[in-house]
């Protein structure tokens, strides 16, 4: 499941960076509306391309792959009644 592709991206790399006022995910039953929120914007942050493609360190089937899979995480989001705004879904 993409979702929880995403919670273990936010758990790895959210906390470190602390922008995100992050609050550790143990699995996609944790979520919450608030932490749902924090994702969301991590997603949004991560969606970047030097995000993405961890400064052009990665290749373009990988890069490919992550942004699927955070797209994915978002549409299940959306899918379980979380507000997703419209830029990051087209």
């Amino acid at each position: 499941m993409s979702l929880s592709y995403a919670i273990k991206e936010y758990n790895f790399i959210g906390p470190g960076f602390n922008k995100f006022g992050i609050r550790k995910l143990e699995k996609v039953s944790d979520l919450n509306v608030g932490k749902a929120m924090d994702l969301v914007k991590f997603i949004d942050w991560y969606l970047s391309p030097e995000n993405l493609s961890m400064d052009g360190e990665l290749g373009l089937a990988s890069t490919k792959s992550r942004k699927a899979k955070l797209i994915k995480a978002l549409e299940t989001l959306k899918i379980k009644g979380y507000h997703v705004p419209k830029h990051l879904l087209s």
